[in-house]
Order: structure tokens, then C-alpha cells, then sequence
């Protein structure tokens, strides 16, 4: 950082944060490019600033606003759903773009948004979607039973797998721990791997939802783009119906709403609402980048 002032905002939906770095309204003294390094530093939670995430906003010859994500591991990701309401609540406090017939772009397209009062939405097209039921086989250790899970894989600008659990929230910290991440990287789901989101149906509108996520390699309180897949997995299943409302671990609530798309041919736009809240704003020291190895 070497005395360069970085200025901040941190902000969370769902209980996802994230740290929010404005390039557009910066000076050009003040104008932040982010690394792996940089992410993994301002990351770190007790150490730094702390977030599952960084997000760039950039200016845009197309839209409002250019969206950059990165997962608190450093890796760039195409989408963050909740990121997207994040970046939408604050263009419209700084004046930069209006409340309705806002957009912004992204790694998988230009995406419409607007905000009602703290509550933004946007809209994400789906097209077709993709689905694809897996049986996934974990061999177990010497103090663990061997175990099959029956899931659905679903593509929504980033990879989900979603699992039936009979009480995603009561699942202890052990167990997701010990089976999350074996099933994030299930060899059946491509090199890449999926974040993986446990849903407990309690109705027909409404599910409960337990996020683990990719390149944070951890539990992360809400997924904007987990409650998508996973309302769209329930759909689907014929276990629920559109609008679907998705509760976080958090308490609080996203709501999920699908619309044939443009096209035809069993397009679909699904429409994610829920919470954007500023946390705070601040000015990071050169200590936050220094004195440990994320």
C-alpha cells in the first residue's frame, strides 16, 4: 500500500460482508488494484478489516457501474449475488446511479437492478437452466460411516451443489465442517469443484439455507446466488413454488422470484431481494497488509 490512502466501505447482506472499494468518485491518487495478496490481507478476520470477500466498483461504458468480485481467498469469481444488491444499495446513496433502471455489469453480463428504501433487487437471466441431479459417495474415516448424498448440481453464474437436510440450521458446526468441504471438492463435480448449500424445505414459499462457498473454503452466513440455486433446485423438485423466501442463518430473509426469460424455449430470470446494509466506512493503515501471511 506503501502510504497510498485506500478508502472503504464495508457492508453485508444476508450476513454475507464484504469490503467495498469505489473506484469511480476515488481520486486518482486513491485508486485501488487489487491482488490476490491484497484480498487475502484485508480478509483476514481479526487481523484485518475482515470479509468473505472484496468487491471493485468501477466505472462502466455500458452500465452504471462495473462489478469486480473477489472470494476472500484471493480468486476472482463471475458472480456474487448478494455482492450485486451490495453494490446496487450504494450507488444509489452516493448519487451515482438512480433507485430504478439501475445496472450493472458483471462477469456474466449486465444485470438490472433497482432499490426500494435498505431492500435492493436484481435480476439475473438464467436462460434454460441448468440442472443435474448427482449421487455423490464419501468413504468414511475410521470413526465415521461411509455416506451417499442425492443432490442437485446448479449452475447460477457460479456452481451450487444443493442437499436436502432435515434441519439445515440445526446442523452442528462439526458435521458441516467435516462434510462440507469433502463435497465442495467431490471429484464427480468437475476440477473446480461447487459451493454447497443444505436447504430445509418448511413450505412451499419458504426454506432454510446452510452456505458453504468456494474460495472462502468456510461456512459464510447467506449466499445471494445459493438462495437462487437452492430455490431453483426446490422448484424444480416440485417441493416448492415461485416467489420462494430463503432464511439465513442470520434470520434474515432473501426472497426469490422466477419469470419466464427472453427467448423462450423454458427461459427463466430469476429476481433476488433481500437486505444491503452499510456497516461502516474507513481508511485502511499499511498495518492492515502487513505482519502475517493469510
Amino acid at each position: 500500500m506503501s502510504g497510498q490512502v485506500v478508502k472503504f466501505t464495508k457492508m453485508s447482506a444476508g450476513g454475507n460482508d464484504f469490503i467495498v472499494l469505489d473506484n469511480i468518485t476515488a481520486a486518482e491518487h486513491e485508486i485501488v488494484k487489487v491482488d490476490p495478496d491484497f484480498v487475502r490481507h484485508v480478509c483476514a478476520r481479526a487481523l484485518s478489516v475482515g470479509a468473505d470477500g472484496v468487491i471493485l466498483v468501477e466505472p462502466s461504458t455500458t452500465a452504471h457501474a462495473r462489478m469486480i468480485y473477489f472470494n476472500s481467498d484471493g480468486g476472482r469469481a463471475d458472480l456474487c449475488g448478494n455482492g450485486v444488491r451490495c453494490v446496487a444499495r450504494l450507488l444509489v446513496l452516493k448519487r451515482l446511479a438512480p433507485s430504478d433502471g439501475l445496472t450493472i455489469e458483471t462477469d456474466v453480463g449486465t444485470l438490472s437492478a433497482a432499490v426500494e428504501g435498505d431492500r435492493p433487487w436484481f435480476r439475473l437471466p438464467l436462460g434454460p437452466p441448468e440442472l443435474r441431479s448427482v449421487t455423490l459417495h464419501l468413504e468414511g474415516s475410521l470413526d465415521e460411516v461411509s455416506r451417499t448424498f442425492n443432490g442437485t448440481l446448479v449452475k447460477v453464474g457460479v456452481p451450487h451443489l444443493v442437499l436436502t437436510s432435515r434441519d439445515a440450521h440445526g446442523m452442528s458446526a462439526r458435521e458441516l465442517s467435516a462434510l462440507a468441504p469433502r463435497l465442495r471438492s467431490h471429484p464427480d463435480l468437475g476440477p473446480g469443484g461447487a459451493n454447497v448449500d443444505f436447504i430445509t424445505v418448511r413450505d412451499a414459499h419458504a426454506l432454510d439455507i446452510r452456505c458453504y462457498e468456494r474460495g472462502v473454503e468456510a461456512e459464510t452466513l447467506s449466499s445471494g446466488s445459493g438462495c437462487i440455486a437452492a430455490a431453483l433446485a426446490a422448484t424444480t423438485s416440485g417441493t416448492a413454488e415461485s416467489p420462494v423466501s430463503c432464511r439465513s442463518r442470520t434470520g434474515l430473509t432473501s426472497a426469490v422470484t422466477f419469470t419466464p426469460g427472453a427467448g423462450g424455449g423454458g427461459a427463466l430470470d430469476a429476481t433476488l431481494a433481500g437486505d444491503a446494509r452499510v456497516i461502516y466506512t474507513g481508511v485502511l493503515n499499511a498495518e492492515a497488509l502487513a505482519g502475517f501471511t493469510p
